[in-house]
Order: structure tokens, then C-alpha cells, then sequence
């Protein structure tokens, strides 16, 4: 299975957050990440990393309660997406220029929290850790990876040592990769490499940042996988064969199994484009797009191919 070990199972605040940051907010926190578990096209990772957010906001005083407040506001743009996506679902036919619609207001939301996140007075390093940590996320969800890595390196500089800030940072450094330097192929489903040296680094750099993930839990089986992929890609088939040897070891094996073990986290799944002109979708066609809709570009969407079936 995944391996995250999500702690929201109710709406009330767990007993160790501090008393120091006020209670009322938090628990409003707390309930919005209780909400979010109603959507399957809530990603487990996202859910993971916005828990791990709030964990360390509530062992904050009262002088990071603008960036909690912010964050607040973030989980309910993130509560009303997902609502109104699923209300879309339910419905028979459903033009494709609602979903963009709800996409695009979703966007708006997220560069306004960001400007008020970034303008926000951080009391100490780990208050501006934490900021960088929910700008990331902003960030990610409009598809701007360099202002993704940017943000998770600088909440790690901060002292925020957590295994899925280093898994992240891995993974859209990985992203970058592939975005800044490969191109469409000549079949339908492949890339070229623009620049191998650059490529090759940046890989390197992410396998880097991977390593540094590893927890001792079974969340290293994602980090294997992972980890061998990425050194894969550069040609380096020996080590990556030595790495997905020990996915099973580490937590099963993420390429069989049910959906929850695949070899991606479902929140990098996520597209953000949808056909230029459809008049009228099925049901099923609707909860697809609600999915591909939810906030980035996929590896099997950047790359051509699920990377699973490698």
C-alpha cells in the first residue's frame, strides 16, 4: 500500500497540537481536512502533505496565525473544488467549458492565497518553512514547477526534515527534468531529449533529493520505485534494476495490486487540459475529466507512456 500514514479520522483536533496556536482555527482546519476525505479525486498524497501542514502550524503560537488563516482559506478552495467537481459528476451530460470554468475560478483562488501567503510576517524560520510549504502547493496546483521546487528546497533550508518534503522535491525536480528539456518525438508516444547533460543532472539531482526521503516505513517502496525510474531514464539500468529490487521488501509491490499501490501517488496523476471543444461528455467521460482536472500533468501524460509499464 502507500505507506502515508494519514492521522485526520475525525473532526476533532488530535491531542498533541499545542495550546499555543488558537484552537478554534485549528479545529476549522481540522474539519476541512476531515471534509476532503469525502472525494476519491483528493489525491492521498495531497491529503498527506496538507495534514503534515497542519501539524506544524498547530505547534506554532499565536504569531503564525496568518499563515494558518491562509491556509484555512487554501483547504476551502480545495473543499468547494472538489464538492462542486463531484456535483459535475453526478450529472448525465455536462459540457466541458463548466469543468475549465471551475478550473480556472480554482486557479484565481490559489494566486490570491498565494500573494497573501508570500506578504504574510513569518515569526521565526519555521513560520517561513511552512509558508514556503503552502506556496509550494499553491504553486503546484497552477503547474509551476520551478516555483514548486523553489519553495520546497527553501522550507527545507528552513528546517522542515520531513520525508514527503524531500519526496516532492524530488519528484518535481524530476518533472522539470522533462519539461525543460525533452520534446515531443517523432511517434505519437515518445520524447527526445533536448539536452542530455542538463537532463542528466537534473535526474541526478532528483535521485538526490529521492534518497533523502527514505522513512523506514512502507512509504520507501515509492521511493524505490521512484528512484529507479528516474536513474532509469538516464541510462543508468543497472542501478535502477537494483532499486525496484527492493520494492517489495519495502512495502509490497507498487506495480500490482489494487489502485492504492501504484507506481505514482494519485495526486501526480493530475492533468490540467481537457479537449478544446466537446459539446456533451458521458458520466463516466465527466468523473475521468473531474480526475484529470484536479491540478498538474501527469509523468504518463509528460513522458507518453505510463512509466508503470516499463
Amino acid at each position: 500500500m502507500w505507506g502515508i500514514d494519514l492521522t485526520v479520522r475525525n473532526c476533532r483536533l488530535p491531542t498533541r497540537v499545542t495550546e499555543f496556536m488558537d484552537r478554534e482555527r485549528m479545529d476549522a482546519i481540522y474539519e476541512k481536512l476531515h471534509q476532503l476525505q469525502r472525494w476519491e479525486t483528493v489525491g492521498l498524497f495531497s491529503r498527506a502533505f496538507y495534514e503534515l501542514i497542519a501539524a506544524e502550524l498547530a505547534d506554532e503560537d499565536a504569531a503564525a496565525a496568518s499563515v494558518a488563516l491562509a491556509f484555512a482559506d487554501f483547504l476551502t478552495v480545495e473543499v468547494n473544488y472538489h464538492r462542486r467537481l463531484a456535483v459535475l459528476a453526478d450529472r448525465d451530460e455536462m459540457l466541458v467549458s463548466d469543468l475549465q470554468s471551475l478550473a480556472e475560478k480554482r486557479r484565481v483562488n490559489l494566486e490570491a492565497i498565494a500573494e497573501t501567503v508570500a506578504s504574510a510576517p513569518a515569526s521565526n524560520r519555521k513560520v517561513k518553512g511552512i509558508q514556503d510549504l503552502l506556496l509550494a502547493e499553491c504553486y503546484y496546483h497552477q503547474r509551476k514547477t520551478h516555483s514548486v521546487v523553489e519553495h520546497l528546497r527553501s522550507g527545507i533550508e528552513c528546517g522542515l526534515d520531513h520525508y514527503l518534503i524531500h519526496f516532492a522535491l524530488g519528484y518535481n525536480i524530476y518533472a522539470l527534468a522533462v519539461e525543460d528539456f525533452t520534446i515531443a518525438g517523432d511517434e505519437e508516444t515518445s520524447l527526445a531529449i533536448t539536452d542530455d547533460i542538463a537532463f542528466q543532472q537534473y535526474c541526478l539531482v532528483a535521485a538526490s533529493a529521492f534518497e533523502a526521503s527514505f522513512s523506514g516505513t512502507a512509504f520507501d517502496a515509492q521511493v524505490y520505485w521512484w528512484m529507479g525510474h528516474v536513474l532509469e531514464s538516464i541510462g543508468m539500468v543497472d542501478a535502477a534494476r537494483d532499486l525496484h529490487s527492493h520494492v517489495a521488501k519495502a512495502g509490497g509491490d507498487p506495480q500490482h495490486g489494487d489502485d492504492d499501490a501504484a507506481p505514482y501517488l494519485s495526486e501526480f496523476e493530475e492533468a490540467a487540459r481537457a479537449p478544446r471543444h466537446l459539446p456533451e461528455i458521458s458520466k463516466q467521460e465527466i468523473r475521468e475529466a473531474g480526475q484529470l482536472l484536479r491540478g498538474s500533468f501527469s509523468l504518463s501524460e509528460v513522458l507518453g507512456y505510463d512509466p508503470g509499464d516499463q
